[in-house]
């Protein structure tokens, strides 16, 4: 699957990125539908979050040096019109408007938070797990973690 949405990648307000070369050649649109950015503290790290629809939780990871709103741009098309589904779409740590307090020094310092991350927002209800590059790393590590909890796993260009 190659995701051809445009999605607009201007720099979140106190987000760590600067809008490069190629980030200002892509069209700026906002995103439909979209409810206000929440916020929810993971220990150290306050992890910033987007949500759609009601049902059944289906946290979806983006890939590395991006924030939620270019998984949002791609799988929101896949999504529209399909009732019954809660998706939800953080930014990892360190990219977007979620933190990377210096206490997070490795990988599995992130798998941690994500892990912590959903039995905050979803709790110990079966989710459905999408993962794009480095989010399918993440989302594959999550599955392993805790099987029971992960109903079912889409993995995009993982790494």
């Amino acid at each position: 699957m190659t995701c051809r949405a445009q999605y607009d990648r201007t720099p979140l307000e106190g987000g760590p990125r600067s809008a490069g070369p190629v980030e200002a050649a892509l069209s700026r649109r906002p995103l439909r539908g979209s409810l206000p950015g929440m916020e929810i503290r993971v220990g150290e790290v306050v992890v910033h979050y987007v949500e759609h629809g009601t049902g059944r939780p289906v946290l979806v990871l983006h890939g590395a040096s991006v924030d939620h709103r270019e998984a949002e741009a791609c799988f929101e098309l896949v999504f529209d019109g399909v009732a019954g589904l809660r998706r939800i779409y953080p930014d990892l740590p360190g990219m977007g408007r979620t933190t990377a307090p210096e206490t997070l020094r490795s990988a599995d310092d992130v798998l941690d938070t994500l892990l912590n991350f959903a039995d905050e927002v979803i709790g110990g209800t079966a989710h459905l797990l999408i993962g794009h590059s480095a989010g399918a790393y993440y989302a594959q590590a999550m599955a392993a973690r805790r099987p029971a909890q992960v109903a079912g796993l889409a993995l995009v260009c993982p790494l």
